[in-house]
């Protein structure tokens, strides 16, 4: 007895086998060589600041603090509320900064969470709770919202294309000719990080006597090679497994 394509059963499951095994090869050398960006918080905060942003548009930078254990893939970082009446932002270190072209069409993948879910900014204090995510660069400013992170690691991914990001000032949806533009030279990215109004040290201020933080975790921007290989493998699996159904 013969399968769909014309080959002996019995040779079905090596058959499947070799394309799995052949698949995951073409996978794994691409995502080798692929310019994949990231910090996975490892030993170190590997550059990342905290901006502490002043309505009136002048800042302040701060050092995170650094737990080895506990995050997405490895470590994580955490803070009180740095400074009052000001937004807090994780920011950028420069190897995610510069010449970012080749990122449009990929993903910005990041991870949030927060000791609390109560008094949330954008209703206790909207003033405060900003643009959630910020990327300026080309004489151009541009954000994208995002839903407020829960209390266990919350996983985002903001694609690099028209749709997901709005200029700032008009709030017009920014085109795939202004995001390049941005990505061509980026000066900034920074990723809001408070979203409690209670998000402060109980040690320094006792109207937060719940020491409620904020923290971040692995952090990556795969370009959009590695991200439609790893489609292009996952759809060739998928095909595979359903002529394997079709066949039995």
């Amino acid at each position: 007895m013969r399968t769909q394509l014309g080959f002996p059963r019995a040779w079905a499951r090596p058959l499947n086998a070799a394309l799995l095994i052949a698949t995951t090869i073409v996978l794994t050398a691409s995502i080798s060589s692929a310019s994949t960006i990231g910090s996975t918080f490892q030993t170190g905060t590997d550059g990342w600041k905290l901006v502490a942003e002043y309505l009136n548009g002048t800042t302040q930078l701060f050092d995170p603090n650094f737990v080895p254990l506990g995050g997405v893939q490895s470590g994580y970082l955490w803070t009180w509320d740095p400074l009052p009446a000001s937004r807090t932002y994780w920011s950028a270190p420069d190897k995610f900064l510069g010449d970012q072209s080749g990122l449009f069409g990929g993903n910005l993948v990041f991870h949030l969470m927060q000791t609390t879910l109560d008094k949330p900014l954008k209703t206790e204090a909207p003033e405060y709770a900003g643009p959630d995510v910020i990327l300026e660069g080309g004489g151009i400013t541009i954000y994208a919202a995002i839903a407020d992170p829960g209390t266990s690691w919350t996983a985002y991914s903001l694609a690099f294309a028209s749709g997901t990001w709005k200029k700032m000032g008009d709030n017009s949806v920014a085109s795939d000719a202004e995001i390049q533009q941005v990505l061509a030279s980026l000066d900034k990215m920074w990723i809001k990080g408070e979203y409690s109004y209670r998000a402060g040290d109980p040690a320094t201020n006792g109207g937060y006597p719940n020491g409620d933080a904020f923290a971040l975790s692995l952090v990556h921007v795969p370009d959009p090679l590695t991200v439609s290989l790893l489609a292009f493998g996952g759809g060739c699996l998928l095909a595979r497994r359903s002529s394997r159904k079709a066949a039995v």
